[in-house]
Formats: C-alpha cells, sequence, structure tokens
C-alpha cells in the first residue's frame, strides 16, 4: 500500500515539472506602444510628407502643372566635333541658273575629220556645275527656235565619267540630249526628229567642233575592201541507177 502512494506522489511531482517548464518557457507579451503606427506628427509638431499616401486628382493636376527645366544644348567636345555637326547640318540647295551650252564661235564653217562643221566655245566652269533639273539651251543655228533641255537624271557608269540625260522642252516626246563629261572631253549628242547634232568641247579650254551627223554619214561611202572570189563551177551529182 505504501508503495503505491509512493509512485502516486512521484508522478504528481513529474507533471508539476512539466507544467511548470511550459510556463517557464511561454514568450514575453509585446509592448502595445511598438505595434502602434508611427504618428504623422513628429514631437515637436512638423508634419512629416505621407510617403505611403495615394495620390488624389488635385495632387496628379499639380504634378502635371510643374514647369519642365529648359534642356542645355549639348556641347561639342572638340573642333572636330563641331565641325562635323556642321557638315551634317541640311544645306539649302541653290536653284541652278539657266545654262547655254555653247556659242558659235564662227559662223564661217571649219573642217572637223573631213567633215562641215561649226567651231564653238563654252564655259569650262558652267559644265564641271551641270546639274539635275537644270535648263540648258542648245545653240544649233540649223534649229529655229533654239531647242533648250532639262535635264533629268545622271548617273557615272565609270570612274571619272558622267552622264547627264533630259528631254528637249516642247519637243517631239522622243526628242533628247545626252551629255557626256569625261576627264578630257564633254560630248553633247542632241537628237531630234529633224536630225542628230554632236557637240564635242575640251574641258580645260572650252573649244569645240558642233557637227551634223547627217554630214558624217553622207561621207561615209561604201569602199570595195574586200577580196573578190571567182565563181566556181561546181558539177551535178549524176542520177543513180532507178530513180
Amino acid at each position: 500500500m505504501n508503495k503505491i502512494i509512493l509512485m502516486t506522489a512521484c508522478v504528481l511531482v513529474a507533471v508539476g515539472a512539466v507544467l511548470f517548464i511550459q510556463v517557464d518557457d511561454k514568450p514575453a507579451p509585446v509592448s502595445s506602444t511598438a505595434s502602434k503606427p508611427a504618428s504623422p506628427v513628429d514631437n515637436g509638431g512638423a508634419q512629416r510628407p505621407l510617403i505611403d499616401r495615394p495620390f488624389n486628382d488635385a495632387d496628379s493636376a499639380a504634378a502635371g502643372q510643374q514647369p519642365s527645366l529648359p534642356e542645355e544644348p549639348v556641347q561639342p567636345d572638340t573642333q572636330a566635333d563641331a565641325d562635323e555637326a556642321s557638315d551634317d547640318a541640311p544645306l539649302d540647295q541653290p536653284v541652278a541658273a539657266d545654262l547655254s551650252a555653247w556659242s558659235v564661235a564662227d559662223a564661217e564653217p571649219i573642217q572637223v575629220d573631213g567633215v562641215k562643221g561649226l567651231a564653238i566655245q563654252t564655259d569650262p566652269a558652267a559644265l564641271q556645275s551641270l546639274q539635275v533639273g537644270q535648263k540648258v539651251t542648245l545653240p544649233i543655228p540649223d534649229l529655229q527656235p533654239l531647242p533648250e533641255a532639262t535635264i533629268e537624271s545622271t548617273h557615272s557608269p565609270l570612274d571619272g565619267i558622267n552622264v547627264f540625260k533630259g528631254g528637249l522642252n516642247d519637243g517631239h516626246p522622243d526628242d533628247n540630249v545626252i551629255v557626256t563629261r569625261g576627264e578630257i572631253d564633254t560630248i553633247f549628242v542632241v537628237s531630234t526628229s529633224t536630225g542628230v547634232y554632236t557637240a564635242i568641247v575640251n574641258n580645260r579650254t572650252g573649244q569645240g567642233s558642233l557637227v551634223n551627223e547627217a554630214d558624217v554619214n553622207a561621207r561615209a561611202v561604201p569602199i570595195a575592201d574586200g577580196i573578190e572570189v571567182a565563181p566556181v563551177e561546181m558539177p551535178l551529182p549524176e542520177r543513180g541507177q532507178g530513180s
């Protein structure tokens, strides 16, 4: 009997010890002042900005009406940068002045490679300034009024060679002029419904000649430059038997 009482007492002591340990490990209560949100007003009375508060319509309008500061122009670092910027700036293209391709230096005909022609004179600098959109008068005495062309296109098939093309104003739709400017000479080929004319001028001196291609073709008479071959008689083959 005493043994049973002793065991019961030991059990009660053990249970009491476990309850004491659990109570001792319970976390300390958090102070109510620590979880309280900070007031937007400091102790000194100065109001702090509410960072987390949403903007209302008045705030959005005020933010949109704030003046923007003007952007300062970017200054070039070096003189080379300034020069490059000035080169990239668009330039107004000057309107090309009307040009007279040449003038007849002498009304007396001259011989040009055995063909009758006219001596002409032109301005070498004007030939170098030829450009698309420019009107060019072509003084050909055989054509009245003097034909006028407008340069419509240009291309460079080879280095040092520029080709300009244009139609004749107030002429036949097929009338045109082709100007080929090389390193030494500039050649004008004027094609009209009444004839074809060729003018060749020197780029350095501006002197040249004008010829009518009809005169060139008239001089090109056929000549016998071949070897005549005597005819050879070829006997006909005999008929075969049974044919």
